[in-house]
């Protein structure tokens, strides 16, 4: 165990050894890298996936399409490479007002969102928000900070589950590394919500809602 123990701690050394500082799309210095791009987007596909496996989708098409409508209009707000992704969307049957966007462009959107969210503009503006923490790299950037906070944080998936949903938390919990999963899942901070506000009000602001 104390093999394994150094093995990780040193493994970590080298991830932190290598972040980097970046620019957020509002100018605000970040330090990101704990996980490379690629690393990140299996992250996000993993957890994606393992979502759509284990809550209900909607059937309801016009629901479903006028949800994707929405999404398709901000991606295309996005610089190339962001739209390059290939975004995905599900609507989970799920009575929670609630949204989420992953890494690698993974957009999930409970039914219980249209209890709050009345029209195209409300909609597209928890979706835009959303969108917003993927393209500020805030996840990069939680991850980088666990990472740097303590070799291997121990993270009960409920924390997940308590942001995006059980199944999101259950993905989380079954992949490699701790430290990234807690940073992947974890809440973001008030700086983060903020910057992901004003991110994704100029995004819907752009594909023509009203802020």
């Amino acid at each position: 165990m104390k093999a394994k123990a150094l093995l990780l701690s040193a493994a970590i050394a080298v991830a932190v050894g290598a972040c980097a500082t970046a620019t957020s799309p509002t100018g605000r210095k970040q330090v990101v890298g704990g996980v490379s791009e690629a690393q990140l987007v299996q992250l996000g596909e993993q957890a994606f996936a393992q979502a759509k496996q284990q809550k209900p989708q909607s059937r309801d098409s016009r629901q479903t399409a006028y949800v994707r409508c929405v999404v398709t209009s901000i991606v295309r707000q996005l610089p190339v490479d962001w739209q390059r992704l290939g975004w995905d969307v599900a609507l989970f049957e799920d009575a929670e007002s609630n949204a989420f966007a992953l890494p690698g462009g993974k957009v999930g959107v409970n039914t219980g969102i249209f209890k709050v969210a009345r029209n195209q503009d409300q909609l597209a503006g928890v979706i835009a928000h959303e969108i917003g923490h993927v393209v500020s790299r805030h996840h990069n950037e939680r991850i980088t900070r666990q990472m740097g906070a303590s070799g291997a944080l121990q993270v009960l998936s409920s924390l997940a589950g308590a942001r995006y949903g059980e199944g999101v938390g259950s993905a989380v919990a079954q992949t490699g590394s701790i430290a990234a999963q807690a940073g992947l899942m974890l809440p973001n901070s008030r700086v983060q919500e903020s910057e992901a506000d004003v991110v994704g009000q100029q995004l819907m602001a752009k594909a023509g809602y009203d802020p």
